[in-house]
């Protein structure tokens, strides 16, 4: 959803999902020409980014928002993974209890995190592998001037929040 894109090297990425009983895991390689994260915590999405939501099929459908969004960006505080108000939980927060790295190459930023699913869901969650989980995640872009818009893989969380337009993974051992 960039209007004056210009190409894999202007902002694209590569990324992968992993999980076990503890953690969700997340890598993502983003190539971007030009990097600017200067916002504060609540408004990081304005900056180079990372969002992303999951949704495990208990929100009430009527309100499609109620999913758990989180932002994951380089700041100059450090990597910061900030997590919205959600379904799970009532107060939005950086969260704390999570292992993660962002780190700048020469032409982008390469990201990894451990998220424990209780702080994606709530305490003792588990992945179910025989049902599937609603998941979308984009990569903002803000070349110094604002955020110009955002790539993604499956929608729901860009130009508004509902859960209803996620894809949809399947936990696999």
């Amino acid at each position: 959803n960039i209007k004056d894109w210009r190409g894999e090297a202007d902002l694209s990425f590569c990324g992968n999902l992993m999980w076990d009983e503890d953690n969700l895991y997340l890598a993502a390689v983003v190539k971007d020409d030009v990097f600017s994260q200067d916002y504060v915590r609540n408004a990081v999405w304005n900056g180079d980014s990372i969002q992303f939501g999951l949704n495990d099929n208990s929100a009430d459908i009527q309100n499609t928002s109620q999913f758990t969004p989180f932002c994951l960006s380089l700041t100059k505080d450090g990597t910061q993974l900030y997590r919205s108000a959600a379904y799970y939980f009532s107060e939005a927060a950086l969260v704390e209890n999570v292992k993660m790295s962002a780190k700048r190459t020469s032409d982008g930023v390469v990201y990894e995190a451990a998220i424990p699913w209780s702080e994606i869901f709530y305490e003792g969650y588990t992945p179910d592998t025989s049902s599937q989980v609603g998941f979308s995640i984009l990569f903002n872009d803000n070349d110094g001037n604002g955020r110009r818009g955002w790539i993604e893989y499956n929608s729901g969380i860009g130009s508004g929040k509902d859960y209803t337009q996620f894809g949809k993974i399947t936990f696999i051992k």
